[in-house]
C-alpha cells in the first residue's frame, strides 16, 4: 500500500512537473512570438515613415536650400538694397525680390506641411532614423515663429500661419502616384492677390517689402538663425549632396543668439 501511494505520488509529481514545463515552454514561445510580432510591426512602421520622408525628401531639401540661399543673399549681399532688375516693379505691383522671396518662403512651408500631413498618423518620436530631422524641422519652425526675446515681431511667422501658407500652396496630384505638389510661380502670383492670399500673406509681404528701406538687427538675426537651421536640415538629410549640390556657407550669428544655433544645441 505504501509502495502504491509512493508510486502514485511520484507519478503525480512527474505529471505536474511535465505540465508545468509544457506550460512554461508554451508561455516562452508565446512571449517570443509576441516579441517577433512587435519587431515586425516596428520594422513595418519605420519603413512606412521612411517612405513618406523619401517621397518628399527631394522637394523639401531643394526648397530649404533655395530659401537659405535667398536669406544669404538678403543678409550678406544686401539683395533688397541693390539697384538692379530685382527691384523692377511687375504688372502685379510687386518687385521680383519681394515676390520671389514670398514664393520661396511659401514653398518651404508647403513642403513642410505635405510631410506633416503624410506622417500625422504615425508615431515618429522613437525612430532614430528620423528623430534628428524632426528636431531640425521643429527648430526651423520655432525660429520663424518666436516673438519672445531675443526675437521681436520682425518677420515673425507664427506656427498657424506657417501651416496656413503651406496649405494655400499645396495641390493634390496623381501624376506618378498620388502626392502633394506646390503651385508654380504663375499660380502663386495669382494666389497673392486672392482673398485668402492677402489674409495669410499680406502682413508677411509688407515685412518683406520693408527690407528695401532697412533690415533691423533682430530681424536679421532671425534670418541668420533660420539660414543656419535650413542648412542643418540639408546637411543632415543630404550629406553626400545627392539632392542639393550648392555651396553650403552658414551665416555668422551674433553672441546673443549663439545659444540658439545648431552648433550649440544637442540634437
Amino acid at each position: 500500500m505504501n509502495i502504491d501511494l509512493t508510486t502514485a505520488a511520484i507519478a503525480a509529481a512527474v505529471s505536474l512537473a511535465t505540465t508545468g514545463a509544457t506550460l512554461g515552454t508554451q508561455g516562452l514561445l508565446a512571449r517570443r512570438e509576441r516579441e517577433h510580432a512587435d519587431d515586425r510591426d516596428r520594422v513595418k512602421h519605420e519603413a512606412e515613415v521612411l517612405a513618406v520622408f523619401r517621397k518628399y525628401q527631394a522637394p523639401l531639401l531643394v526648397s530649404a536650400d533655395a530659401l537659405q540661399s535667398r536669406i544669404y543673399n538678403i543678409v550678406q549681399k544686401r539683395l533688397f538694397e541693390l539697384d538692379t532688375g530685382v527691384q523692377a516693379v511687375h504688372q502685379c505691383g510687386r518687385t521680383y525680390a519681394v515676390e520671389s522671396t514670398l514664393s520661396l518662403l511659401s514653398e518651404y512651408f508647403g513642403w513642410r506641411e505635405a510631410v506633416r500631413r503624410e506622417i500625422q498618423f504615425f508615431d515618429t518620436g522613437e525612430l532614430e532614423s528620423t528623430r534628428r530631422i524632426n528636431v531640425i524641422l521643429e527648430h526651423v519652425s520655432r525660429t520663424f515663429a518666436s516673438s519672445s526675446p531675443p526675437f521681436d515681431n520682425g518677420l515673425v511667422v507664427f506656427r498657424s500661419q506657417q501651416r496656413a501658407v503651406g496649405d494655400l500652396v499645396l495641390v493634390r496630384s496623381d501624376v506618378g502616384g498620388e502626392h502633394w505638389e506646390c503651385v508654380g510661380p504663375a499660380k502663386f502670383c495669382e494666389l497673392l492677390d486672392s482673398i485668402q492670399g492677402k489674409s495669410w500673406l499680406g502682413a508677411l509681404e509688407q515685412q518683406v517689402a520693408s527690407f528695401r528701406e532697412s533690415l533691423d538687427y533682430r530681424t536679421e538675426q532671425r534670418l541668420r538663425l533660420a539660414q543656419n537651421w535650413l542648412l542643418e536640415l540639408v546637411d543632415e538629410a543630404d550629406p553626400k549632396s545627392a539632392h542639393v549640390a550648392s555651396k553650403r556657407v552658414r551665416l555668422p550669428v551674433d553672441d546673443e543668439y549663439q545659444s540658439l544655433c545648431p552648433s550649440s544645441i544637442i540634437l
